[in-house]
């Protein structure tokens, strides 16, 4: 986090937050830190849902949502279940199924029909709403405005997976164009290289894309003048940490705040410094190793919260094809 005051066309900056201390802290042994990281997450969902009555409260075919849902479960907060997805997608099958069984309030928000009608609306505010960062997930601003007719607030997971599990993939938060430069020796020269290629096919006009380019050289710069002395894999994890969740899940937050206000516990300040200190999270894993075993072990922290609060979810399988398991 970084203050900047402007005086007399100079910029001071004060940095009072730095991201990189995060790296430098003690860690715990895994049995501590699990008992701890259970805690403090109950802890922290009994917090962020202090202030109201009714909560609309994510529950998916994932973990993430349902250690939430077991949590408010277990406290007896009067809560709305949802998820969105196609009719036979497992984000609306497996929460269907707990939901019959378990005698859930539960809502399933379908994107057929009424949402592909009205798509361009919807893609449109995604857009606008987001500063034009977005121009997916369209569905969540849709989806936000029919919970909102039950409680202004929403919680879901944003974050759990990304944060516990070892970063194993190139997608929307992390593109293999970051990963080649952050690999290269002569880094600008590799993105001018991506830049001279992307723009020979970009709808953006030529003359704007050269008009920015050296703008975005500088921030290339200055980011790796920021991870310097990380290695390589902690580098890419610092973007995921760093840039990507701003760029990303904060302006998704920022397209639904104008239907509902979102929390999401998984990055609560004192869960993250959690995490670093926790052998079992991702950011203490090794990145880009195709390795399911270490997977599957980093979610038993889901399994631990799980079993201590709400037992009964165990039973049930995940959009992963199997249920929480030790």
């Amino acid at each position: 986090g970084t203050i900047k005051k402007i005086k007399n066309d100079k910029i001071k900056k004060n940095r009072y937050f730095d991201y990189r201390n995060l790296y430098e802290l003690e860690k715990y042994t895994l049995k501590k830190s699990t008992s701890l990281f259970i805690e403090k997450f109950y802890e922290t969902v009994r917090q962020i849902t202090s202030d109201n009555k009714n909560y609309n409260v994510a529950l998916t075919g994932g973990f993430d949502s349902r250690t939430i849902y077991a949590i408010l479960n277990k406290i007896g907060k009067i809560i709305k279940g949802y998820s969105f997805g196609l009719k036979d997608a497992l984000n609306i099958k497996i929460p269907l199924e707990i939901s019959r069984k378990l005698g859930i309030n539960y809502t399933p928000i379908y994107l057929n029909c009424e949402y592909e009608e009205n798509f361009k609306y919807w893609y449109e505010q995604t857009a606008l709403l987001s500063d034009g960062y977005l121009g997916e997930r369209a569905n969540y601003p849709y989806a936000y405005k029919k919970l909102r007719e039950y409680s202004g607030i929403s919680v879901n997971g944003n974050w759990g997976s990304e944060a516990i599990r070892p970063f194993q993939n190139f997608n929307s938060l992390v593109s293999k164009l970051i990963y080649d430069i952050n690999n290269s020796g002569k880094k600008i020269l590799e993105f001018r290289k991506f830049y001279n290629e992307y723009k020979k096919k970009s709808l953006i006009k030529e003359e704007i894309l050269n008009k920015y380019s050296y703008q975005i050289e500088e921030h290339l710069i200055d980011w790796f003048k920021y991870v310097e002395g990380f290695p390589k894999e902690k580098r890419i994890h610092m973007y995921l940490y760093f840039e990507n969740e701003r760029k990303f899940f904060a302006n998704e937050i920022q397209t639904e705040r104008k239907y509902c206000t979102n929390r999401y516990p998984y990055y609560d300040d004192d869960i993250v410094k959690l995490l670093f200190k926790s052998p079992f999270s991702g950011v203490n894993k090794t990145s880009f190793k195709k390795d399911f075993y270490s997977i599957y072990k980093s979610q038993r922290i889901y399994y631990e919260i799980l079993k201590r609060y709400s037992p009964e979810y165990l039973n049930f399988t995940t959009d992963h094809g199997y249920p929480p398991k030790a």
